[in-house]
């Protein structure tokens, strides 16, 4: 490795870079690196001058008369020790970590298995959780109850690590998610960082922030409506691809619906549905076209509950 000592030039080696120490004051009298120069020179002077050779650096002789060379032993084993901590604390070098890009992609097969405790167990025990629109949560427990409730929810993730280095324990990912919900569709997408640390030679997550890329909320009103269906592939179906359910809702005044399924219930779902017209769509879900489209995808009406926010 490398000693680097500056001011001065770079020196490339622990012996080149001790005589720049040298130029101090020892028991009152001055050592000068470079003999050839006049007299004993002032420190500020000294420190911009080269970097002599160790051959070079003796005592300075005549009327400024500096010490001889048992002041300048005891001088070198007193700077020493110092010039080797230097490069001993010299921080280890950053470099690209598959080791990180492979912990993301053990989060994410974790998460669209149904696991949220093995989830949780790629964090550390004092790990921070700052989701979005929510307060930073802290600990294991944190994490497992956060990703406990996606998974609940029926919703699949993906993670795509674009930057994961490393330098010594610490580490970071950067990378991009998505969100899509039991029928496949797109539901979020956003960026995460994660920083990592060690422990034990295990890469865990220290911290994790993610926000979404999605506009914010039409400040319309939110209604969940849950329900049971007779054919729960056959409902799915129905939410899928460019025309599905999704297209009418649009239609009659709410533009964003996403869906949820019961791990608990196969055959329960809801939606979160954001309503910017509400006599249009209340008009809509109590006419034949919506009667006719309940029916088609085995919803049974006479479990249909709606839920309005209260604030």
């Amino acid at each position: 490795m490398e000693a680097r000592f500056l001011p001065g030039p770079i020196a490339n080696s622990r012996a080149a870079a001790l005589p720049e120490m040298l130029d101090i004051q020892a028991e009152g009298r001055r050592i000068v690196a470079n003999p050839r120069r006049e007299g004993c020179l002032p420190l500020a002077q000294s420190a911009r001058g080269a970097v002599p050779s160790v051959q070079d650096v003796r005592p300075e002789r005549g009327a400024h008369s500096c010490t001889g060379g048992a002041e300048m032993r005891r001088v070198m084993v007193a700077v020493l020790p110092l010039a080797v901590a230097v490069c001993a604390c010299a921080p280890s070098a950053a470099r690209n970590s598959p080791e990180l890009s492979a912990r993301d992609e053990a989060f994410e097969e974790a998460f669209n298995a149904g696991d949220a405790a093995t989830v949780a167990a790629i964090y550390t025990d004092d790990a921070r959780i700052l989701a979005p629109n929510a307060e930073m949560s802290q600990g294991r427990a944190a994490a497992e109850a956060a990703f406990a409730q996606m998974i609940a929810a029926g919703l699949r993730l993906s993670l795509d690590s674009v930057d994961a280095m490393v330098a010594g324990d610490l580490g970071y990912s950067v990378g991009t998610y998505e969100l899509k919900d039991a029928g496949g569709a797109s539901v979020d997408s956003g960026k995460y960082v994660e920083t990592f640390r060690n422990i034990g030679g295990e890469w865990q997550i220290s911290n994790d922030i993610w926000n979404s890329d999605r506009p914010a909320s039409s400040g319309g009103t939110k209604l969940i409506i849950s329900h049971k269906v007779k054919d729960d592939p056959r409902w799915l179906a129905a939410w899928q691809g460019e025309h599905g359910r999704r297209e009418a809702f649009a239609q009659h005044g709410a533009p964003s619906v996403t869906i949820f399924a019961s791990a608990d219930h196969p055959k329960l779902h809801a939606l979160l549905i954001d309503v910017t017209d509400m006599d249009a769509f209340t008009a809509w879900m109590a006419s034949p076209e919506a009667a006719t489209a309940k029916k088609e995808d085995g919803v049974i009406d006479d479990d249909l509950v709606t839920f309005t926010a209260l604030d």
